[in-house]
């Protein structure tokens, strides 16, 4: 059974690594040669138990493959040619409110709906009253008192208070937070200890911010992006040097109270953004937001 069971497995491996040699080789007349390579290599390489190791776990194929190819460095973790990103490695939590009402609509789209209604308009047929609304002369009817929307600019808006999510309320907001002995505003930040995940770090990095005053939904596992933070000043205090990494977490309830670390905080759009980072840091958060 076991000599029956490695002989099909090496059927299926030679037919995974044919199809990833046609797929990799530059023209069909030099896949077969490619493919003969390879499946004689991974034959000699794996027998028995080996071969079915590798059809087991498509990750060590793929990385074997990927060797065979010249796209992995020598550890076969990272495209060759993608430098390391410099250490130390900080964790940033982005926490954002969400759009509470619809934005406005642009100018086209106005145009649009305006002529979408009139075409429509053309198109339709008065009914009789007494086939559309039968009842109507036995009902009474209660017209109700006239509905008035909420204004979309809000106190805050007027007095541009920017500690207060109630405004902006068609963008997303983000809370920056200012760092009790530096004074230097930026997104709740810890720095990377070893064996944690940038997750981990970054969720700690909300909880030293804001306790558990609000919560919060944290969206995905990976980061956002990353982006390597050079000292600038004249006392090179600006967030220090180093790779910080970015998660995101939505606020979903509750009233945010600092903890003792910082000291201030604003709600703040992509745009306002720009008065607590450099241009370039600006631009690359605006692209991830």
């Amino acid at each position: 059974w076991r000599a029956q069971r490695s002989s099909v497995d090496r059927i299926m491996l030679r037919r995974v690594i044919t199809d990833a040699a046609r797929r990799a080789a530059g023209s069909l007349s030099t896949a077969d040669s490619v493919a003969a390579r390879w499946v004689s290599s991974a034959l000699c390489a794996t027998s028995g138990e080996g071969a079915s190791s590798m059809i087991r776990q498509p990750s060590s194929l793929a990385t074997w493959v990927r060797h065979k190819h010249g796209r992995l460095n020598s550890k076969g973790s990272r495209p060759i040619g993608v430098p390391v990103a410099p250490t130390p490695y900080f964790g940033n939590m982005i926490v954002e409110r969400l759009p509470m009402v619809a934005p406005p609509p642009e100018p086209w789209e106005a145009e649009y709906q305006q002529w979408s209604d009139e075409r429509r308009r053309k198109f339709l047929k008065k009914l009789p009253e007494g086939l559309v609304n039968p009842k109507a002369e036995f009902e009474e009817r209660d017209q109700g008192e006239d509905f008035e929307p909420a204004p979309r600019e809000t106190e805050a808006d007027k007095t541009g208070d920017q500690r207060t999510m109630h405004r902006r309320l068609d963008e997303f907001l983000f809370l920056v937070v200012q760092d009790a002995k530096t004074g230097q505003w930026g997104f709740p930040r810890r720095e990377h200890v070893e064996g944690e995940t940038m997750r981990e770090v970054a969720r700690q990095a909300m909880e030293e911010a804001v306790g558990d005053s609000i919560e919060t939904y944290l969206v995905g596992n990976a980061p956002l992006g990353h982006f390597y933070e050079v000292k600038t000043g004249a006392d090179g205090k600006e967030g220090g040097e180093g790779t910080n990494f970015y998660h995101r977490a939505q606020w979903l309830d509750g009233t945010l109270k600092l903890e003792s670390r910082y000291k201030d905080y604003k709600w703040l759009t992509k745009e306002e953004l720009g008065a607590h980072f450099n241009e370039e840091h600006h631009e690359f958060i605006k692209a991830i937001c």
